[in-house]
């Protein structure tokens, strides 16, 4: 939701819109509209069971093996990664290892302090938009650069790895539960903002006033989700 809704909502607004390529059309956003389908399918019965793991993994592993093989039949040329690069990607595994730590304690002391039955409330809400700031910089950066393939599939390929591999990895060490919030609030509305995004992207364009749609849907799936609290 804050990766569709806020952040595709706030980019179209500032930005006059943006454009969807052909190729994202082509692969990526199908395989995003199947990976929030099977993951609702899954969530049905409550929890993520380790062979449902499996199948989340081996699916993020086929759509990763059709993306190299797209990047592959590019013939843009390329330039080896220097070891500048590979020190900032080092660091960046390094704070987003300690990040993720601090911010998994800090909700579980927030509930503990507000009183809340149900940590995931904050997870749909706090934890939701803190972790997607980083995509919303990238994307906005992006897009204001002219970049709009990067600034959508920024989007689209975090929402499908979210999917398969943020839940499919976890449910191999142990099955998750799902709660309440997350069945009746989060599921519904991702499930709604997916396929609306699929059909706004249809036409190569997300325009302002689409943005502006995104946006709100956001803002009630927020007041939804703190109307439980």
């Amino acid at each position: 939701m804050a990766n569709i809704g806020l952040i595709m909502g706030a980019a179209a607004l500032a930005f006059r819109g943006f454009s969807v390529g052909p190729q994202l059309m082509r692969l990526d956003m199908p395989v995003l509209i199947v990976s929030a389908l099977v993951l609702a399918l899954m969530l049905q019965d409550g929890r993520v069971e380790a062979s449902e793991g499996v199948v989340l993994l081996l699916l993020y592993a086929v759509y990763l093996s059709q993306s190299l093989r797209r990047q592959a039949d590019d013939d843009a040329p390329r330039q080896r990664p220097s070891l500048k690069t590979w020190a900032y990607l080092l660091a960046g595994v390094a704070a987003i290892y300690f990040g993720a730590r601090y911010t998994v304690e800090a909700v579980n002391k927030l509930t503990t302090l507000l009183g809340l039955a149900d940590v995931s409330l904050l997870a749909l809400t706090v934890v939701a938009v803190g972790s997607s700031l980083p995509e919303l910089v990238v994307s906005l950066t992006a897009a204001k650069k002219n970049y709009h393939d990067l600034s959508v599939g920024n989007v689209v390929g975090s929402n499908i790895c979210n999917s398969f591999l943020v839940m499919g990895a976890p449910a191999l060490i142990q099955p998750l539960p799902v709660s309440r919030a997350v069945a009746d609030v989060g599921l519904p509305f991702m499930l709604a903002i997916s396929l609306v995004f699929l059909v706004m992207a249809h036409s190569g364009r997300v325009s302002r006033h689409f943005g502006l749609i995104l946006l709100l849907m956001f803002g009630l799936f927020i007041g939804r989700t703190m109307g439980a609290l």
